[in-house]
């Protein structure tokens, strides 16, 4: 949100011309996380996004971050129409660097912002 934030004020970019792509991440059914992790954002973000942004199976608490981040954005002005969010999950595609598959024999991934004027 900071970004877009610098967009506005630095390039004197509107909102309605912000078009935004969400790449590559974990998917949610491999994204568990702690009660903890989850009452964090309960403290930092509306209700209503943390509450599409993480679900329960069998006690077991699942956070998809694609989603939120999707919700955050429509929720700061970006218009839904703007947003390009990949469904691809780092930890099923092996030739994806995934750290809660691989630890500490994973690599990265790289994202990148390009501004066209």
């Amino acid at each position: 949100i900071n970004m877009i934030e610098k967009f506005i004020s630095e390039f004197d970019s509107k909102k309605d011309d912000i078009i935004i792509g969400i790449g590559i991440g974990i998917s949610s059914k491999n994204y568990e996380v702690s009660k903890e992790f989850k009452k964090e954002f309960y403290n930092k973000f509306h209700k209503d996004i943390v509450e599409s942004s993480f679900h329960t199976v069998n006690d077991k608490i699942y956070f998809d971050n694609g989603v939120f981040n999707f919700l955050l954005l429509i929720k700061n002005g970006i218009k839904k129409e703007n947003i390009y969010k990949s469904e691809e999950c780092t930890y099923d595609n092996l030739n994806l660097h995934s750290y809660r598959r691989d630890k500490e024999h994973s690599g990265r991934n790289l994202a990148y912002i390009y501004i066209n004027n």
